[in-house]
């Protein structure tokens, strides 16, 4: 979870405000994030592969800082960052003694509803915001409802699958600001 340095001395020469806004934002989220770590010990995998695919993106995003695409990544990562950074605040003033397990990890609970009839059966799965439209990133292997399971805090679109497709698309952000710990995934 190093700091993406170069990427962001790179993205800092962008002559688009929306990316001289949002790399404050990112820097100083990093940087809570990677000190409140140090205090608890080491992230889960997942929260340690969702930061590496942050870095992987601002690290593109700055090898073309003004290009509009790199502009709508860095947003991206911005309010991943963010809604990280506030579940370690909310963790930190809710938990004395808060763990790195605990920074990492969001429980939360998927229910699957089609009209007001809550319905069984689905698979749900997640991606990053940023992977929108591919295979889930991370699945929950018990079908709803409810489906349960944890998550780094973050924004994903979540999926539901219903015998081996995709029926449903959804984004979501979890997290403190965000949905949780349950959530209600419309399904057609």
């Amino acid at each position: 979870m190093s700091y993406p340095e170069e990427a962001i001395a790179s993205l800092r020469k962008s002559h688009l405000p929306t990316i001289a806004k949002s790399i404050d934002q990112i820097s100083h989220d990093w940087s809570f994030i990677t000190d409140n770590f140090e205090k608890v010990g080491v992230p889960t995998e997942d929260y340690q592969r969702s930061m590496a695919q942050n870095q992987a993106l601002l690290a593109t995003a700055g090898e073309m800082p003004d290009d509009p695409v790199s502009a709508t990544v860095v947003g991206d990562v911005a309010e991943d960052l963010s809604a990280k950074a506030e579940h370690i605040m909310d963790v930190s003033t809710t938990i004395a003694g808060a763990t790195a397990a605990a920074y990492s990890e969001v429980d939360i609970s998927i229910r699957t509803v089609h009209g007001s009839t809550e319905v069984n059966g689905y698979l749900i799965g997640f991606s990053p915001r940023h992977l929108a439209g591919s295979d889930s990133l991370f699945r929950f292997n018990n079908p709803t409802s409810p489906s349960v399971g944890k998550l780094p805090p973050g924004r994903y679109e979540m999926t539901a699958m219903l015998n081996g497709q995709v029926v449903q698309r959804q984004e979501v952000s979890i997290g403190i600001l965000g949905q949780g710990p349950e959530i209600v995934c419309l399904v057609p």
